[in-house]
């Protein structure tokens, strides 16, 4: 309903009423109001000044054959209470839903006119992918759950933190296969209001990068005349890490 992309119609039944300065009633298309984090939809009709309430009904059907408790009718007194919030954990996504409402006088009067509203719930689609990033080899990669993006989300809601894992992230992950990219996998997103949306996950990189190793040979000296056999372990190594190793050099 209104903000969550529903498609829909409303109308006005003709009427004639039965106190005189009491026109038929025009009830607005809903819109979605937020409330400590709880998600409503938010009827409204016009004020009606010569009522003193409303009754207003909910179905499934168009004729009203059927309605929805406690919509039947749910009496909402007071002529200034032209507004109702329903939950939006009471609808089921994809189900059309039609409301209704009317005037009435305590006295028995009521306006003959019903002002009506017909609309499906549908969910709308968020998509989270996490965001790609890279490290040097033998980093251990620790995600905060902030490091993601979002499709457009409606007012009032939001996605504070998602799961992130990655092969990638240990210290041990290499450069060569499976690397040196790695998924960034995003999953069980929170935050407020998303019981709204179908939610997809896009996943990130994870790029391993080569970390710089550096190999020096030791100083030696000789005696002219005589020869010098070089081997292949009088070397130093700079930078290894994990139980990584050089055996020997040329």
């Amino acid at each position: 309903l209104g903000t969550y992309f529903a498609t829909g119609s409303d109308g006005v039944r003709s009427a004639v009423t039965t106190f005189t300065d009491a026109p038929k009633i025009d009830m607005y298309a809903p819109t979605v109001i937020v409330v400590g984090g709880i998600t409503y939809v938010h009827l409204s009709w016009s004020y009606e000044a010569s009522s003193d309430g409303y009754w207003l009904e909910e179905s499934l059907f168009a004729d009203f054959s059927s309605l929805i408790s406690p919509f039947i009718p749910l009496d909402i007194p007071g002529r200034d209470n032209f507004s109702y919030n329903i939950p939006f954990a009471l609808f089921t996504p994809g189900t059309p839903y039609y409301f209704r409402v009317q005037a009435y006088k305590d006295n028995g009067y009521q306006n003959t006119a019903y002002s009506e509203y017909s609309n499906t719930i549908t969910i709308q689609p968020l998509t989270i992918t996490a965001n790609s990033t890279s490290k040097t080899y033998g980093q251990t990669v620790a995600f905060a759950g902030t490091e993601f993006t979002t499709s457009a989300l409606l007012p009032g809601t939001s996605v504070t933190s998602v799961t992130l894992t990655s092969t990638g992230a240990a210290a041990t992950a290499t450069v060569v296969a499976p690397g040196p990219t790695y998924a960034i996998v995003p999953s069980a997103a929170v935050g407020t209001g998303l019981d709204q949306y179908t939610i997809s996950y896009v996943n990130g990189n994870l790029t391993v990068n080569a970390k710089a190793l550096t190999v020096t040979a030791n100083a030696q000296s000789k005696t002219y005349g005589t020869a010098l056999a070089l081997g292949t372990t009088e070397f130093t190594t700079l930078g290894l890490v994990n139980t990584d190793s050089v055996t020997s050099v040329t």
